[in-house]
């Protein structure tokens, strides 16, 4: 800096008539050269950690090659050492993980499939027309791609815990408010909102959180199992909800489905790791 980029700096201010600059880098430049063995010593070692690191990335270049590749060749060794101190995390805890997995993917895919495949059967046992029925179902649906939408806004800006709790503490509470509904309206409006919570969680849990609770080693395994145990379970749900409806009413499957939401997100709430911004 001893060149013109900042030295006509000096020439401006010489117009002014209150003020007489003078360059002072000599005396700067003077007392930085003094070190003693210790800053010599530092000024050693950072100088031949650059040239190994200068070595290495000329070794890397090719043509083709981007910055950002090799920023991220340059920043494996920490980004592999917080990612082992993460799967370790998860590896220790890994039955815990394992549970609330098996125990969130089951309750969403029990809870919806159960309203989403049964409404119209429902409806009817409402007394409405299997023409009216179908209709309603059709209109509670549409809430699938909302809460779809609504899942995938809130996974990053909320984390993942806050949103799987509050969805499924919303499908228990609409679930119970669902057979109190005596108007068109309210069986259309409730029925949709709770579509949508059913997808803001397939959306969260069985999409994204059930993953991200499995190291790398076990990622596949722990999804897989989850997964495996909801569909078989799910393979049950058509003879209870047909005995139920049967023996009991209609109003206990609602009742039913509040339960398992409010147990599932009881279990997140206590067991389930927060996976948002951690390395996986």
């Amino acid at each position: 800096d001893k060149n013109w980029p900042s030295l006509f700096l000096i020439r401006l201010m010489e117009q002014r008539n209150d003020i007489r600059p003078t360059v002072g880098s000599a005396p700067v430049d003077d007392a930085r050269k003094q070190k003693d063995e210790a800053e010599a010593k530092a000024m050693r070692e950072a100088s031949a950690i650059n040239d190994r690191v200068m070595a290495q990335a000329v070794s890397e270049l090719r043509e083709g090659v981007t910055e950002a590749e090799m920023a991220a060749r340059h920043l494996a060794p920490a980004v592999l050492e917080e990612n082992a101190a993460t799967s370790y995390d998860n590896d220790a805890h890994l039955r815990r993980n394992l549970l609330v997995a098996i125990v969130a993917v089951t309750a969403v895919i029990v809870c919806q499939y159960t309203f989403t495949s049964w409404v119209p059967t429902l409806l009817v046992k409402k007394h409405l027309a299997v023409v009216s029925s179908l209709g309603f179902s059709t209109v509670m649906m549409l809430g699938a791609p909302v809460g779809a939408l609504i899942g995938t806004l809130l996974v990053d800006r909320v984390g993942r815990k806050p949103t799987i709790v509050t969805a499924f503490a919303l499908s228990a509470i609409l679930g119970l408010w669902y057979p109190a509904q005596t108007t068109a309206s309210g069986v259309m409006l409730v029925g949709f909102a709770l579509t949508a919570c059913f997808y803001i969680l397939m959306a969260v849990v069985v999409a994204v959180y059930t993953s991200e609770l499995f190291s790398t080693t076990y990622r596949f395994r722990g999804a897989g199992v989850a997964n495996g145990i909801s569909k078989l379970v799910t393979i049950g749900m058509p003879y209870l909800v047909a005995w139920l409806l049967t023996n009991v009413g209609a109003n206990v499957i609602f009742v039913t489905i509040a339960g398992i939401a409010i147990f599932a997100g009881l279990v997140v709430l206590f067991w389930g790791p927060e996976t948002n911004r951690r390395v996986i």
